[in-house]
Protein backbone atom coordinates (compact mmCIF):
# COMPACT_ATOMS: atom_id res chain seq x y z
CA UNK A 1 0.00 0.00 0.00
CA UNK A 2 1.38 3.25 -0.80
CA UNK A 3 1.96 6.02 1.46
CA UNK A 4 0.21 9.62 1.46
CA UNK A 5 2.75 12.17 1.23
CA UNK A 6 2.03 16.23 1.75
CA UNK A 7 4.30 18.68 1.11
CA UNK A 8 4.57 22.28 2.48
CA UNK A 9 4.57 25.12 -0.08
CA UNK A 10 7.82 26.44 -0.23
CA UNK A 11 6.99 30.07 -0.22
CA UNK A 12 9.70 32.17 -2.38
CA UNK A 13 9.34 35.52 -2.62
CA UNK A 14 7.16 37.94 -0.84
CA UNK A 15 5.69 41.23 -2.83
CA UNK A 16 5.07 43.96 -0.78
CA UNK A 17 3.16 47.08 -2.38
CA UNK A 18 3.97 50.42 -0.20
CA UNK A 19 1.51 53.34 -0.08
CA UNK A 20 3.06 55.35 2.06
CA UNK A 21 0.33 57.09 4.66
CA UNK A 22 -2.32 57.54 3.34
CA UNK A 23 -5.24 54.74 2.14
CA UNK A 24 -8.69 54.66 1.52
CA UNK A 25 -11.23 52.16 0.08
CA UNK A 26 -10.37 53.49 -2.92
CA UNK A 27 -7.20 51.34 -3.45
CA UNK A 28 -9.45 48.34 -4.79
CA UNK A 29 -9.38 50.76 -7.68
CA UNK A 30 -5.46 50.85 -8.28
CA UNK A 31 -4.11 48.73 -11.09
CA UNK A 32 -1.35 47.54 -9.24
CA UNK A 33 -4.16 45.86 -6.41
CA UNK A 34 -6.26 44.92 -9.72
CA UNK A 35 -3.61 42.88 -11.18
CA UNK A 36 -2.76 41.05 -8.09
CA UNK A 37 -6.15 40.17 -6.99
CA UNK A 38 -6.05 38.60 -10.61
CA UNK A 39 -2.93 36.74 -9.92
CA UNK A 40 -4.35 35.02 -6.73
CA UNK A 41 -6.38 33.20 -8.39
CA UNK A 42 -3.11 31.34 -10.46
CA UNK A 43 -1.64 28.42 -8.31
CA UNK A 44 2.05 28.65 -9.29
CA UNK A 45 1.30 32.08 -7.91
CA UNK A 46 -0.13 31.17 -4.93
CA UNK A 47 2.44 28.29 -4.04
CA UNK A 48 5.61 31.08 -5.03
CA UNK A 49 4.31 33.92 -3.45
CA UNK A 50 3.05 36.00 -0.35
CA UNK A 51 1.79 39.05 -0.84
CA UNK A 52 1.01 42.52 1.63
CA UNK A 53 0.08 46.25 1.43
CA UNK A 54 2.55 48.32 3.22
CA UNK A 55 1.44 52.01 4.43
CA UNK A 56 2.39 54.19 7.70
CA UNK A 57 -1.12 53.33 9.06
CA UNK A 58 -3.27 49.76 9.81
CA UNK A 59 -6.55 49.82 8.22
CA UNK A 60 -9.08 46.75 7.99
CA UNK A 61 -11.84 47.09 4.91
CA UNK A 62 -14.26 44.83 4.31
CA UNK A 63 -14.65 42.12 2.03
CA UNK A 64 -10.99 42.96 0.82
CA UNK A 65 -8.77 39.58 0.73
CA UNK A 66 -5.82 42.06 1.30
CA UNK A 67 -3.91 42.22 4.13
CA UNK A 68 -2.56 45.75 4.86
CA UNK A 69 0.35 46.11 7.72
CA UNK A 70 2.16 48.85 9.20
CA UNK A 71 4.98 50.10 6.59
CA UNK A 72 7.03 49.06 10.14
CA UNK A 73 7.09 45.05 9.45
CA UNK A 74 8.92 45.66 6.08
CA UNK A 75 11.76 45.80 8.50
CA UNK A 76 12.47 41.65 7.80
CA UNK A 77 13.41 39.37 5.17
CA UNK A 78 14.13 41.65 2.09
CA UNK A 79 10.75 41.41 -0.29
CA UNK A 80 10.36 42.42 -3.55
CA UNK A 81 8.48 46.06 -2.69
CA UNK A 82 6.58 47.62 -5.14
CA UNK A 83 6.25 51.28 -4.69
CA UNK A 84 2.76 53.41 -5.63
CA UNK A 85 3.40 56.42 -3.76
CA UNK A 86 6.45 58.33 -5.63
CA UNK A 87 6.68 60.70 -2.15
CA UNK A 88 7.44 58.33 0.26
CA UNK A 89 11.10 58.06 -0.62
CA UNK A 90 12.31 57.67 2.87
CA UNK A 91 11.71 53.34 2.33
CA UNK A 92 14.84 53.55 0.70
CA UNK A 93 16.63 54.62 2.99
CA UNK A 94 14.95 52.64 6.56
CA UNK A 95 15.48 49.23 3.93
CA UNK A 96 18.32 49.20 1.52
CA UNK A 97 18.31 45.14 1.45
CA UNK A 98 14.82 44.91 -0.66
CA UNK A 99 14.59 44.71 -4.26
CA UNK A 100 12.56 47.72 -5.19
CA UNK A 101 10.19 48.61 -8.15
CA UNK A 102 7.79 51.51 -9.35
CA UNK A 103 4.72 50.46 -11.06
CA UNK A 104 3.56 52.85 -13.17
CA UNK A 105 0.91 53.49 -15.46
CA UNK A 106 2.91 53.85 -18.56
CA UNK A 107 -0.25 54.97 -20.57
CA UNK A 108 -0.38 58.09 -18.25
CA UNK A 109 2.46 60.48 -19.49
CA UNK A 110 2.57 62.71 -16.18
CA UNK A 111 2.77 59.55 -14.22
CA UNK A 112 5.37 58.27 -16.55
CA UNK A 113 8.06 61.11 -15.81
CA UNK A 114 7.19 61.79 -12.70
CA UNK A 115 8.34 57.95 -11.71
CA UNK A 116 11.36 58.40 -14.31
CA UNK A 117 12.82 61.31 -12.34
CA UNK A 118 12.60 59.39 -9.04
CA UNK A 119 14.11 56.82 -10.35
CA UNK A 120 16.78 58.77 -12.38
CA UNK A 121 16.86 60.38 -8.88
CA UNK A 122 17.12 57.43 -6.87
CA UNK A 123 20.02 55.96 -9.40
CA UNK A 124 21.99 54.63 -6.27
CA UNK A 125 19.42 51.64 -5.27
CA UNK A 126 18.81 50.68 -8.43
CA UNK A 127 15.50 50.64 -9.26
CA UNK A 128 13.28 49.61 -11.64
CA UNK A 129 9.90 50.80 -13.97
CA UNK A 130 7.78 48.09 -14.62
CA UNK A 131 4.08 48.42 -15.70
CA UNK A 132 3.06 44.93 -14.50
CA UNK A 133 3.21 42.25 -11.79
CA UNK A 134 4.02 39.92 -13.75
CA UNK A 135 7.86 41.78 -15.02
CA UNK A 136 8.97 40.37 -11.71
CA UNK A 137 7.34 36.67 -11.31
Amino acid sequence: MGKLKTKRPNIKTHIAIYYGDTLDSGIANDPCIKELLELCGSFDFAMNFTYAIYADHHMISNNMMIPIFHSYYLNSDPKVVILRDPAAIDVFELYPYHTYYLYVDKTNEKEAEKYEKLKNKLDQYQIKLIDSIREII
